[in-house]
């Protein structure tokens, strides 16, 4: 194949380019129609090439598609196309870089032990090139790589190892581990505030934090709306595309980057932590967490009311601290008006949790198998917190029953909601994905 790279590899891709090199060679008018088992061919970068020279000269016609776990024995569920494509060489014709398909559903009577076909929609595929991918909105680190610095498998711990291709950059206070497509939204893409040491991301810096944070918030949160919707199997492989520059450039971006960065500290996949004594690569770390959203002044207040459970040694902590990135990017958000109602009002119920879990800290740092968690960090992060007060660990069941800290919670997770409903429905609207 003259395209080479993945193409070359495909089956699929394949089978198309001997089809178009015979009609061509031949001459042939006629249309042709076409099964095939993955819908990458037409929207990945990757087949970019073999989808430029084959739609020079063919057009699609019609198309469905339907969801593989439809067929008896099928593992998983990701689209079956069935398309239509019509030899096209006029002078008018242009490629096609969207595709249009409707969408169909197996629907069984049992009363008259029947099964249908129906239609459920349609669907639009788009060739997405590699420039226009979401990722590129990030800025590159501004620092130099440098050699010495902590890895992380999880967040909390690291394993020994030579296989190490996570980077860290001079001036870089956390790692974005990043897949900009849809099938790894969900356990590819997470941000830390050490190198992932599996890599497959970028490091940020007080240069890149914004867009860093709000790539990840578009990623997770959109993959979160769109598999409860139940349309996860049609979205499969697609890959996440940036944002128009019509968008980006107005006002009301400012509000959705800043609703982004603030989604970006809560969500699934946040695993910024601080912590003491971070084992890795051979040496011990204190990683200090750049993503903490609120101000040594809150948490100084804070701690003064819980001097007897370990607030007065936190206080000295904090008193000898800067603020945190985080903290001062939202603040500034804030005071330009850039930060939403919804935003303001997450940031307040996390401000609420922090004051009222802060008496469980000191139990729970003593409990063996859980110091490792970081809790005695007076700048511990989401995840650290969850796991002490939300999750399902057996330890400190206290505040699990704390009837005030779960019903922050579920404020918490309402909020949480009301701001992600709002970023998906703005990036779905601009975007069309």
């Amino acid at each position: 194949m003259v395209c080479g790279g993945h193409a070359a590899q495909d089956l699929c891709t394949q089978f198309y380019w001997r089809v178009a090199l015979l009609a061509r060679t031949f001459g042939y008018t006629q249309d042709f129609h076409v099964v095939f088992f993955s819908k990458s061919f037409l929207t990945s970068p990757a087949f970019s090439g073999m989808v430029d020279d084959f739609t020079k000269d063919f057009r699609l016609e019609s198309g469905f598609v339907m969801d593989a776990s439809e067929f008896n024995g099928t593992a998983g569920r990701w689209p079956i196309l069935c398309s239509h494509w019509v030899i096209d060489t006029s002078e008018n014709h242009e490629p096609q870089i969207q595709f249009r398909y409707s969408v169909k559903r197996r629907n069984v009577d049992k009363n008259l032990k029947q099964v249908f076909v129906t239609d459920d929609g349609s669907c639009l595929l788009k060739r997405v090139d590699d420039s226009n991918r979401l990722s590129r909105m990030i800025p590159a680190p501004t620092g130099e790589h440098i050699d010495d610095y902590p890895v992380t498998i999880n967040g909390f711990t690291d394993k020994l190892g030579n296989n190490l291709r996570g980077r860290a950059t001079e001036g870089s206070f956390g790692f974005l581990q990043k897949r900009d497509t849809f099938k790894g939204a969900d356990l590819k893409t997470s941000m830390f505030t050490i190198t992932n040491r599996s890599g497959d991301g970028v490091p940020v810096d007080s240069g890149n934090f914004a867009e860093a944070c709000t790539v990840f918030a578009v990623i997770k949160n959109c993959y979160k709306a769109i598999k409860s919707e139940g349309t996860d199997w049609i979205h499969d492989r697609d890959v996440f595309v940036r944002m128009t520059d019509e968008f980006t450039s107005s006002d009301s971006y400012k509000e959705f980057e800043a609703d982004c960065v603030t989604l970006a500290l809560f969500s699934s996949g946040s695993r910024q932590t601080s912590l003491s004594g971070y084992s890795s690569r051979c040496r011990t770390w204190d990683v200090d967490n750049e993503f903490f959203p609120v101000s040594n002044r809150f948490m100084e207040d804070v701690a003064l009311d819980n001097l007897d459970q370990g607030g007065s040694q936190m206080l000295s902590e904090i008193q000898r601290s800067g603020e945190r990135f985080a903290s001062t990017w939202l603040e500034d958000a804030a005071r330009s008006g850039n930060l939403s109602d919804n935003a303001r009002s997450l940031l307040r119920t996390w401000g609420e949790i922090l004051k009222v879990s802060f008496k469980y800290r000191h139990e729970y740092v003593n409990t063996p198998g859980r110091t490792e968690y970081g809790l005695d960090r007076w700048d511990a992060g989401f995840i650290q917190v969850y796991n002490m007060c939300f999750s399902t660990d057996r330890y400190l069941p206290a505040a699990k029953k704390d009837k005030t800290l779960q019903d922050l919670w579920t404020r918490f997770c309402e909020q949480r909601q009301a701001l992600s409903d709002s970023v998906v429905s703005q990036y779905r609207e601009d975007t069309g994905f």
